[in-house]
């Protein structure tokens, strides 16, 4: 339920607010295969090379009350076309996360008419969702070398037991059960490890800031051919604390034996509370790659768009290119850690598999009455293995084609007939050595060159 109208006549213009009540509940229902849900009495899927799977059902819900106003501050002045001052508030009342509060304040100011600039901020809150919650624990299992897996820190002769630290590294050991007759020569007995995944009903809501400063350049020319033309540029900061990530063996383990976030090698460390050992042979045990809220990751970048459009022949040129470049991206997964640069990496296992530091869009068309042609060139700009420094991926380049003839008279009127070619010159997707499927779905394209016609009718 929401209310929205003009609240006041101010010198400038009006003041514009809504108000608001909202409430909104969230079922997750999934019924999984019962041939893929056998685990067998040793602990293993039934179906070895598939991870075992499960039904899922949980549910949160929400209450929401929330308020916005348009405040315009000056209009019409020398130096000020316009100022205006836009505000937000939103206080939200989860079942699983208790009560948070997301606000927003936003500046907009037109020294000219040709001439926007732009600012905002925004805190917002993300409270964890229900297969985030409730996903149910399901075995995973770890080789227990350092080429295929993990290497468990008591290993003897590992970096941790032959480092600075290395008692307090033989005592952590001792001290979480691997027996003392045992520790000097210490190896794995079995050769992986066993835990389960999924799920964290204990998960604490994200938390982000937003920082955006920008403009909007517009030309003021008169001549038909630039008349249209109008660049933005922003440039933006996002702070996300108490991150959301499906923790690895890979990454809590090595660092329950971190003086950096171990500094007194407790075995009440939240690193260490992720696994056991066994009393007899020392080995790890109960792994539980489940959700964890992280310290949190910084992004910092710039996107620009272009849009530009002009008389040619008997129709009309449009050119619009949209372009981000990413500055950073600074994760830290636990206190005492610094924060790693992952820019222009691939494979990195918190906030997206892939991050180029170029990526654009340019889209090209041509439309002459009720026809319309174009083109779109997707580019990804090449990257670096988050862990083999020296195993890269080149950019990648993909041409679309499309058309569209939309009928607006006779008996016809209101059918747009649409077909193109997506990745015209087929391109596969990079091998990628920690990418699902060997490569990143959700960044190249995995389908090939493609044909599609629509038919679109509106009445």
């Amino acid at each position: 339920m929401s209310f929205s109208g003009t609240a006041a006549s101010l010198p400038a213009g009006d003041l514009k607010m809504a108000l608001g009540v909202m409430y909104k509940r969230d079922e997750y229902f999934y019924r999984a295969d019962p041939i893929g849900s056998v685990i067998l009495d040793d602990g293993f899927e039934d179906i070895l090379g598939f991870n075992a799977s499960d039904d899922i059902e949980g549910s949160d819900h929400n209450t929401d009350i929330y308020a916005e106003a348009a405040i315009p501050v000056l209009r019409g002045a020398t130096g000020v076309e316009r100022l205006e001052v836009l505000l937000g508030y939103r206080h939200s009342e989860y079942d699983s996360a208790g009560g948070v509060a997301a606000y927003k304040a936003e500046l907009l100011y037109d020294p000219v008419q040709a001439l926007t600039l732009r600012s905002s901020y925004q805190h917002a809150v993300r409270a964890p969702s229900v297969f985030e919650l409730y996903q149910p624990l399901l075995p995973t299992l770890y080789d227990a070398s350092a080429d295929f897996g993990v290497l468990d820190p008591c290993t003897a002769g590992s970096d941790e037991r032959s480092g600075p630290d290395s008692a307090q590294v033989e005592a952590l050991c001792i001290a979480q059960g691997l027996p003392a007759a045992l520790l000097a020569d210490y190896q794995n007995s079995i050769g992986f490890f066993q835990g389960v995944y999924g799920g964290n009903p204990d998960l604490d809501p994200e938390a982000a800031d937003t920082l955006t400063i920008g403009l909007v350049l517009r030309s003021r020319s008169e001549r038909p051919l630039w008349s249209s033309m109008q660049l933005s540029l922003d440039w933006d900061r996002i702070e996300v604390e108490d991150a959301i990530i499906q923790a690895s063996a890979q990454n809590y383990i090595p660092l329950c034996f971190d003086a950096r976030v171990n500094p007194g090698f407790s075995t009440d460390n939240e690193m260490c509370r992720l696994f056991s050992r066994d009393p007899a042979s020392g080995d790890i045990v109960d792994l539980m790659d489940i959700y964890q809220n992280i310290v949190g990751f910084e992004v910092s970048g710039i996107d620009l768009q272009f849009d530009w459009s002009f008389g040619a022949g008997p129709g009309d040129v449009g050119v619009n290119w949209l372009a981000s470049w990413m500055d950073y991206v600074e994760t830290i997964e636990a206190e005492g850690l610094p924060p790693v640069d992952e820019a222009g990496r691939i494979g990195g296992n918190f906030i997206g598999r892939t991050l180029p530091e170029w990526k654009w869009n340019l889209n090209l068309s041509y439309t002459w009455n009720a026809l319309s042609l174009g083109g779109r060139w997707r580019y990804v700009d090449g990257m670096r293995d988050h862990e083999v420094e020296d195993y890269t991926v080149p950019s990648f380049d993909y041409l679309d084609l499309f058309a569209s003839y939309v009928v607006d008279q006779g008996v016809l009127d209101g059918l747009t007939l649409r077909a193109g070619v997506e990745n015209l010159a087929d391109e596969d997707p990079p091998l990628v050595i920690n990418g699902g499927a060997n490569t990143d779905p959700e960044q190249y394209d995995v389908l090939g060159r493609r044909y599609y016609v629509n038919l679109t009718y509106r009445f």
